[in-house]
């Protein structure tokens, strides 16, 4: 599970887990990716990564809490997903969207 950075487990089936967006998920919308559908896997919100200046012209980074995702959203190469589903569907969702291309 690449690109994991937090998880909360909480029983021996369920998690909640924060990833970076898989490769093969950037610029769909969560609709197109159907994940309660096809994977019993829900988006429980988003964490965007964003850019703010001071006063001085200085540049820093912040992550914005999107809160509930809709269907319409478009995913991005920056963006982290929370997911909450079965933790070994989680696992095989994101093995799925993996890039194999230089395999």
């Amino acid at each position: 599970m690449d690109g994991a950075l937090k998880s909360l487990t909480l029983d021996s089936q369920f998690s909640i887990l924060e990833v970076k967006v898989p490769e093969k998920m950037i610029e769909k919308t969560v609709e197109e990716l159907a994940l309660p559908d096809e994977w019993s896997v829900t988006i429980v919100t988003l964490l965007k990564e964003r850019k703010r200046r001071s006063i001085w012209g200085v540049s820093k980074g912040y992550r914005e809490v999107i809160g509930v995702v809709r269907p319409d959203t478009t995913l991005q190469a920056s963006d982290r997903l929370v997911l909450f589903g079965k933790t070994q569907q989680i696992q095989d969702m994101l093995e799925a969207y993996e890039d194999h291309s230089e395999d």
